[in-house]
């Protein structure tokens, strides 16, 4: 658009979503796109003139407007398309840029477009106790257990199956008899394997109580699974085959919705006949359903704009549709009623982006060290070769740009190499210490091992800095013509060197041995803050920094930690033997016992069986008084689940075993 022939006329680029993708190499591309001078002048420029061009080109040319739509701006989306209070004033802390127009979240509620969702927004905490049958001799990465704790926990087949009931409780209650028997509800899954799980445990729940057989799931995500990634180390030690699968077997979004015969899942789901959709990562941003009105989260998300993303997939309106529901197993509710405060009124900015950030990170990675100017000179050469190749259509040789940051790749990460090697001597000299029980030694061996440790930490951050100036950079070269070539240079280097660079290496901690000894869903405080001043959108800052390198614990510690902060539930085996005291009371009464052993579970439930269950929890306050008054405190859902244990017990004419409780 700046060739002659287009410079007299006017352009529109029209962009949504405009909170995403318009910082990084995408945007970039669609401004070299529009601005770069032809093949025929490039092929002329030297190598300080084409990197000018291009730095150039990421500035917006003044013959384009871009029009850009979002409800979830993020500090960057202002900087770019708003518009200063006096546009004959660069932007600035008293002149801030602001959207041309907004239409903002309260006033959409109010106006009655879309739905208020956080009124319906209930948080529940999921308590749980761990226990490890195997003692621990050797420590392992405090990261890597943490996550592999969560991962073991999210895949639990008690977690799931628990999960999975009250939440097909709480639809068939709450939700089903809706829109006329249409509303739809979502689960947000934190990962495939969970999402795969939730599936697999949804259509056995539902084919042992018939009485929901109406309740048809899809699922929806990304890719391919084996049962390997899929399985739990529990699933063996139960009694039936809900979880069960064989390693090598293949879970793919199209096999495990085999009714809907590869059709778009966005029109599967408008059916009636499903009524409830799985996902994981997926129509979690721009899915429109109106229909859709109960979200099950059982996902930590990550940010505010993801957050208010996602739950606004409830807020569409639909003939009858005045309440939604919000079921939240994991979130912490103050971040998400802060995500909602940001958005309610239009987000807003309180400064502009300091564009020195971009020099900030320039000096961090400068100083790291590992690349020198002539790496940077060598590597300008090979790329301007590589464009003028391309100019003449010729085969680019992208060989010569990856032995321009060959010097500084061997440098990183045979230094990393060295790092982890002395790491581990050091790990096995306190293990040795450890076992002979040498405090002093262990100490000078922790000592060690942690300085080794805090410079893989300085190596991981500068492997960091480099993406996160590749980012930066992108972003803040479309605000100001920086008239430094080198920067660009930079930028394209640090972009393939971050690529070539080790990274952390994820250490397998064993969790053979753990066991899942309690666990609960319980409802959770949800205090309104009183604070009416909405948090401020956030510049791009040169971070740095950070902690200390990772701290090598034994698995215990970590336990111990975790059920501190999750350690509410009450053991699993308290549960079994207050609910087989209560099927015992139940069997006490004739009547009840007829009805189930002649009756269809509905009819079953229709009779004397949940007065019965209600009388023996109330005659069990004498011996389990906790677990007594909080399934009488609880909602009709709590003592309805209970009910439905206490069914299949006599129906099954069996109790809980309670030698198996470590599950």
């Amino acid at each position: 658009m700046t060739e002659k022939k287009l410079k007299g006329k006017n352009f529109a680029v029209i962009i949504d979503e405009a909170h995403n993708s318009q910082t990084g190499s995408t945007a970039a591309k669609l401004q070299t796109a529009l601005v770069m001078s032809s093949k025929g002048k490039m092929s002329s420029l030297t190598v300080e003139e084409l990197l000018e061009q291009l730095q150039k080109s990421r500035v917006r040319p003044e013959n384009v407007s871009y029009f850009a739509f979002t409800g979830t701006p993020k500090h960057s989306t202002l900087m770019l398309f708003g518009r200063p209070v006096d546009p004959t004033r660069p932007a600035s802390k008293d002149n801030l840029p602001r959207a041309f127009h907004r239409y903002p979240m309260r006033q959409a509620i109010e106006e009655g477009f879309i739905l208020d969702v956080l009124k319906g927004y209930i948080p529940y905490k999921t308590a749980f106790n761990l226990a490890n049958q195997i003692e621990d001799t050797k420590r392992v990465s405090g990261k890597a257990a943490k996550r592999a704790l969560a991962q073991w926990m999210a895949l639990h087949p008690t977690n799931v199956t628990q999960k999975v009931q009250f939440i097909i409780e709480h639809f068939s209650k709450n939700v089903a008899h809706r829109l006329d028997s249409k509303a739809k509800g979502m689960v947000v899954t934190s990962s495939r394997a969970a999402a795969i799980r939730y599936k697999k445990s949804f259509d056995c729940y539902i084919a042992k109580h018939p009485e929901f057989a109406y309740i048809h799931c899809l699922i929806a995500f990304s890719g391919k699974m084996t049962g390997n990634q899929v399985m739990h180390a529990n699933d063996e030690q139960l009694t039936g085959d809900v979880f069960l699968v064989d390693e090598n077997e293949e879970f793919t979004e199209e096999s495990m919705n085999p009714r809907i015969g590869g059709q778009d899942l966005r029109l599967a789901f408008d059916r009636p006949q499903y009524r409830v959709m799985l996902v994981a990562d997926k129509f979690q941003t721009g899915f429109d359903q109106p229909k859709l009105v109960a979200m099950y989260v059982d996902k930590k998300i990550a940010n505010d704009v993801e957050i208010v993303q996602t739950f606004a997939r409830l807020n569409r309106t639909a003939p009858g549709k005045d309440e939604v529901f919000i079921i939240d197993f994991v979130n912490d509710p103050v971040n998400i009623r802060r995500a909602f405060a940001m958005y309610d009124e239009g987000a807003q900015i309180e400064d502009v982006q300091d564009l020195n950030v971009v020099y900030e990170l320039k000096e961090q990675l400068d100083a790291q060290g590992l690349y020198e100017a002539s790496d940077l000179e060598a590597f300008k050469k090979a790329r301007f070769k590589t464009i003028r190749d391309i100019t003449h259509a010729q085969e680019p040789q992208h060989k010569a740009l990856y032995a321009a940051t060959e010097g500084p790749t061997q440098l990183f990460n045979q230094h990393l190499k060295m790092l982890r090697e002395a790491i581990a001597t050091w790990e096995v000299a306190f293990d040795k210490a450890h076992s002979q029980g040498d405090e002093a030694r262990m100490k000078s061996a922790d000592h060690h091992r942690q300085e080794h440790a805090n410079q893989i930490k300085t190596l991981m951050a500068f492997k960091s800095a480099l993406e996160r100036f590749c980012r930066t950079y992108a972003y803040v070269a479309q605000l100001i013509d920086f008239g430094d070539p080198e920067l660009e240079n930079l930028a394209a280097f640090a972009k393939l060197l971050q690529k070539r660079l080790s990274g952390e290496t994820p250490e397998n901690v064993d969790l053979k041995g753990l066991v899942l000894t309690g666990f609960d869903v319980k409802r959770k405080d949800d205090q309104p803050s009183d604070d009416e001043n909405a948090p401020a959108l956030e510049t791009v800052g040169p971070g740095g920094g950070g902690s200390a390198g990772d701290v090598p614990r034994f698995l215990h510690e970590i336990i111990d930690k975790l059920n501190r902060l999750f350690g509410e539930a009450t053991p699993l085996r308290d549960q079994a033997i207050f609910v087989n005291q209560i099927a015992s009371i139940a069997r006490e009464n004739d009547i009840v016992m007829a009805q189930v052993e002649n009756n269809t579970r509905e009819q079953a439930m229709k009779g004397n069986l949940p007065g019965a269950v209600q009388q023996g929890v109330v005659r069990a306050l004498t011996s389990h008084q906790e677990l007594a008054t909080l399934v009488l405190k609880s909602d009709r859902q709590a003592m309805a689940a209970l009910t439905d244990v206490i069914y299949e017990l006599i129906r099954n004419q069996r109790n809980i075993d309670l030698d198996n409780m470590s599950v």
